[in-house]
């Protein structure tokens, strides 16, 4: 076993640090919180991003000329993205979403913050001398993910989901789940390789690449499929052209026709299309054209991060609710791209574009200049962030998957730094003494980290517990349900959704006072959240209160205006309260869109054939 030199021990934790960190992010979840998957792993990614961001500031790397420009311009455009992620954050709709992220997501400005540092510690600190202890531990997040996928098939699940025997992994979605395994299979494929020689290893290696490429067929999710055959055409495509030139250049021709047919069957044209089209894509043509149209109306600094769901229904085209239902919603973009200019307009948008084609420029110059093992290692990871780009393109950053894709992004970036200096090592001048100043720093950032994740913890516990069914005659019970409601209400960063859903609750057990006080201190702070609106027009039109219900269903209106199911509510309010005029507007408005819906039939019965 190779000895690793003093001056290199506290490089190889840091490389420790980095993949265990996201080895942890990955597979944790917490079944008491209200949000069991991207809130646990928020917090994760945040407390481990501040020992990380210390390092970075603190660690004196040793570069040559070449690589300390890359380096900087990297680490410039890194802290512009942030900044314009910040500059929107002032000017967004909500802070909170701009910061925390929305509710099931989390993808805000302190999740990028974590993104980024990963990013650049990946870049300062991996180097060829180290990458076989990153791989091992990719290795073992592929091993544990396939595991548990199996568990979860074969019915042998102790967490009881709302939807048993899904194959979700520890990612919480049979998309998430395909995609994090497709990456693992792709770089423990390649690790099969490089152990070729030691048996043992190398069969643990490819049994657990078996494994991952059954589950990732019972996960149903074509996007996986394809990431998988992506990924492992790269790596087959790197043997057959050390092997034979010639046959090297028709098996590239043949694959990229194939990949340009399975590009057209996406978009259900040609003879692959039976395949891989599938009912999701056309769902995300919607999802793409709302964003580009939050773009186009809002090109500077465009919606606010994470912001979305917040204008989803907003800008999304009539066609969707008439296809997919009227409260149907999506809180992304559904890629990667365009959730990027959408959210943050053009500069955040071309700065990440700008951040991921020089990572891919950098990654096919590694390539180029390697051989042997280090060539396999650098395609293998090139393949696997070729995989993480093409899943980019039709689905979110969701965090258990995404930080493999910035962790790989920085990983290529560092390799290419220790091989283009051509044997000129950079060398860390920190010894493994105590570093004081990285120390300060870290200290520093843990209790700001701290300070957010804790509240926010306390928030998705307590609003979990407002699910658990309770008997109000039973005093105890009743004092632990109480006890819920008041911490999600004084709780510093809940959302609206979880006041939502405290008031919800108080109105099923009765205590409608209090429930209609949290509903309207909630609108007051959030006047655009449309499920609170709709809570507050059933409440009122079951009080027959029918002049505040008809106030709440046009603020409705006017931000979810392709909502034929509210025009048929105002509808039959203006019936009620005899303002014929108002209700004839409001068929006439159902009428103008939704003229082939079954809302259309019922708004003619009851409001144009029985008045004649």
């Amino acid at each position: 076993m190779r000895q690793f030199k003093k001056n290199e021990i506290q490089s190889v934790f840091k490389i420790k640090w980095i993949f265990y960190s996201a080895l942890i992010i990955t597979l944790y979840f917490d079944v008491q919180s209200q949000d069991p998957f991207n809130s646990p792993k928020f917090w994760i990614l945040i407390i481990s991003s501040t020992f990380l961001f210390g390092s970075i500031l603190t660690s004196k790397i040793k570069f040559s000329s070449e690589s300390r420009r890359f380096f900087r311009l990297l680490t410039v455009l890194g802290i512009s993205y942030l900044l314009v992620m910040i500059v929107s954050s002032f000017y967004a709709y909500s802070w909170k979403i701009a910061i925390f992220g929305d509710s099931f997501r989390r993808n805000g400005l302190l999740t990028y913050i974590g993104f980024i540092v990963f990013f650049l510690a990946s870049a300062l600190f991996v180097r060829f001398e180290n990458i076989l202890i990153a791989l091992r531990i990719v290795f073992l997040a592929g091993l544990v993910t396939g595991a548990y996928a199996l568990i979860q098939f074969s019915g042998h699940d102790w967490v009881k989901w709302s939807a048993p025997n899904q194959v979700i992994s520890t990612f919480g979605n049979t998309n998430f789940s395909g995609a994090g395994m497709s990456i693992f299979a792709i770089i423990i494929f390649g690790l099969t390789l490089i152990q070729f020689k030691n048996k043992v290893i190398s069969l643990v290696y490819f049994s657990t690449f078996i494994v991952l490429i059954y589950m990732i067929t019972r996960t149903n999710a074509r996007q996986a499929l394809i990431m998988l055959a992506l990924g492992l055409s790269m790596i087959l495509l790197l043997l057959l052209h050390r092997k034979n030139k010639k046959i090297w250049q028709l098996s590239l021709s043949g694959i990229c026709l194939i990949f340009a047919l399975a590009l057209f069957g996406l978009f259900k044209v040609g003879p692959l299309q039976s395949f891989i089209y599938k009912s999701s894509i056309s769902v995300r043509e919607f999802y793409w054209r709302a964003g580009i149209e939050m773009f186009q109306q809002n090109p500077f600094l465009g919606i606010g991060p994470d912001h979305y769901g917040v204008y989803f229904k907003e800008f999304r085209d009539p066609a969707y609710p008439l296809a997919y239902g009227w409260g149907i919603t999506s809180s992304n973009a559904h890629n990667i791209f365009i959730q990027n200019f959408a959210t943050g307009g053009l500069f955040l948008g071309l700065i990440y574009l700008a951040i991921q084609v020089i990572v891919g420029f950098r990654a096919l110059k590694l390539i180029v200049s390697t051989k042997g093992t280090q060539q396999l290692i650098a395609v293998s990871l090139f393949s696997a962030w070729i995989a993480y780009q093409a899943q980019s393109l039709v689905s979110i950053e969701f965090i258990g998957l995404s930080i493999w894709g910035w962790i790989i992004s920085g990983t290529l970036v560092g390799l290419s730094f220790q091989n283009l200096e051509q044997g000129n090592k950079p060398s860390l001048r920190s010894s493994v003494e105590f570093n004081i100043p990285m120390v300060i720093v870290t200290t520093v950032t843990l209790i700001l980290a701290l300070l957010v994740v804790i509240p926010l913890r306390q928030s998705e516990r307590s609003a979990w517990k407002l699910n658990i069914q309770f008997d109000p005659k039973n005093q105890q019970q009743t004092e632990i349900f109480n006890s819920s409601v008041t911490q999600v209400l004084n709780g510093k960063f809940t959302p609206t959704e979880y006041k939502n859903l405290a008031a919800v609750n108080l109105l099923r057990i009765g205590q409608k006072d209090k429930a209609l006080q949290i509903l309207n201190d909630t609108l007051n702070s959030d006047p655009r959240n449309l499920d609170t609106l709709a809570v507050l027009v059933d409440l009122n039109e079951k009080n027959g209160n029918y002049n505040s219900a008809i106030y709440y269903r046009n603020q409705i209106a006017k931000y979810d205006p392709w909502n034929a199911q509210n025009y048929l509510g105002l509808a039959q309010l203006y019936k009620v309260t005899n303002d014929l005029t108002n209700m004839k507007v409001m068929v006439d408005k159902i009428l103008s869109f939704a003229s082939s819906d079954p809302i259309a039939e019922v708004a003619k019965k009851e409001f144009i054939q029985n008045s004649n």
